[in-house]
């Protein structure tokens, strides 16, 4: 055979070689890269005042997905306010790909809050999380998602007082940190399944919510902290969340709907929805078994809203439509006054 007939096969045996050269170099040099980063991260943050502390770090997954692992990490704001403890963190990115990663929270995650509400510390504890995070080009977060699995909510004593199966959450945000109010500084999308209330909580409805879920945009530039100077700040700046969709289930209670809110100058929420409410009559039902209505109330009540409500071409439910307002530290029904809205609870700088 003549030389000629052998140079069809050079090129690409060329290339063959050169990539199996090159490759492991891309590798490696990326796996140093995240390791740097990391140690880079840790001393920023300690530098600004929170206490971090992790057992031995390891890079394997050669010639797949960079798995970089770190055991036994502790995470303690500056105020002591929130720490979290985990058992092993895998963090996985695409040798290629330098603006996608994912993390993987292997056994127990403890996370200890006691900011800015409870007066008690709580803890909160999932067996198994889930992140994947992109990046943008110049190193701002632009999409975050992250999935936890079977999260126990326990006061101080180790009580359980919240449990629920699944909670999705998603944020995204621009690249650059917005300066116009009605830009969309973040947008978020969350979904709980099965939160199950403890006793004390727990109504005619029942003490599981079958499902929570909302579609957000915050508008506005977003406070630094979360304060009572830091959210007066983003109110008087026009700031605002607009919600697309909101979906409650608890019990035969089914209530969907969209809207757009905000706080007055007492931290109070206002804003005004558009709901959507199946289950209506079986509601009225568990409210009068429960003693809460009596039957000539409840009678009554029934009969108007069904003659406001409507039947859906979607799934044949009788939907009752009705405007929900927040003012004036009350929530609203159409004209009827439902309950008091305290102001949020917040350090005051």
């Amino acid at each position: 055979m003549s030389i000629f007939a052998r140079k069809p096969i050079v090129g690409p045996l060329i290339l063959l070689l050169a990539f199996a050269i090159l490759y492991p170099l891309c590798w490696f040099y990326a796996a140093t890269r995240m390791e740097t980063q990391f140690s880079l991260w840790v001393e920023n943050l300690r530098a600004r005042g929170f206490a971090i502390t992790h057992g031995s770090v390891s890079t394997a997954g050669f010639p797949g997905i960079i798995q970089f692992s770190i055991n036994k990490p502790n995470f303690r704001s500056p105020d002591g306010h929130w720490v979290w403890r985990g058992n092993i963190v895998h963090l996985g990115m695409q040798p290629w790909n330098w603006r996608r990663y994912r993390l993987e929270f292997s056994g127990l995650q403890q996370i200890k809050l006691s900011y800015p509400t409870p007066k008690q510390p709580i803890w909160l504890t999932s067996k198994s999380a889930v992140a994947v995070l992109r990046v943008h080009s110049n190193g701002r977060l632009a999409e975050g998602e992250v999935t936890l699995r079977s999260i126990s909510v326990m006061d101080k004593k180790k009580a359980l007082v919240l449990f629920t199966e699944d909670m999705w959450f998603k944020l995204t945000q621009p690249e650059t940190r917005i300066s116009k109010v009605e830009k969309t500084a973040v947008s978020v999308a969350v979904s709980i399944d099965n939160l199950l209330l403890p006793a004390v909580a727990q109504s005619p409805l029942g003490g599981r919510l079958a499902r929570i879920q909302f579609v957000a945009n915050l508008k506005g530039l977003l406070p630094k902290d979360m304060t009572h100077k830091g959210l007066e700040k983003w109110r008087q700046a026009g700031g605002s969340i607009d919600t697309s969709w909101f979906n409650l289930v608890w019990g035969a209670f089914d209530l969907r709907g969209r809207g757009s809110f905000s706080i007055d100058e007492s931290i109070r929420p206002v804003g005004s929805m558009t709901a959507d409410i199946r289950g209506y009559s079986e509601t009225m039902d568990a409210l009068e078994d429960a003693g809460i209505m009596t039957g000539t109330g409840a009678a009554a009540l029934k009969m108007g809203m069904s003659a406001f409500a409507k039947t859906s071409s979607a799934d044949g439910a009788n939907v009752l439509t009705i405007p929900l307002m927040m003012r004036g530290g009350y929530l609203h029904a159409g004209p009827f006054q439902i309950l008091k809205l305290p102001p949020l609870i917040l350090p005051s700088r």
